[in-house]
């Protein structure tokens, strides 16, 4: 059961939206979602520079996740995803 809840970006809407075709990558999302919101700090990393932006690793770590926390409104903001390459970190 989730205890927080989700809120996406239009830029990440637009992220998803990219490669919604992919089924594989669809489903991984899918999964991804509902861990993140259950257990938001689990095994995510920090980013340096961004305050309070975290990432967390999905599909088979082929791309990132990157979120808030707001902890006073028991909400993650969903701001990007990545595919894992040289521009992942390119305007968040």
């Amino acid at each position: 059961m989730a205890v927080y809840r989700s809120v996406y970006s239009v830029e990440f809407k637009n992220d998803l939206r990219d490669f919604e075709f992919d089924k594989n990558i669809a489903d991984g999302i899918e999964k991804a979602i509902p861990i993140i919101l259950e257990k938001p700090y689990h095994k995510a990393a920090k980013l340096k520079g961004q305050d309070g932006l975290l990432r967390k690793h999905v599909c088979a770590n082929r791309f990132r996740i990157f979120y808030y926390i707001d902890n006073k409104n028991k909400e993650v903001i969903f701001v990007a995803f990545r595919p894992k390459n040289k521009n992942t970190y390119k305007n968040l």
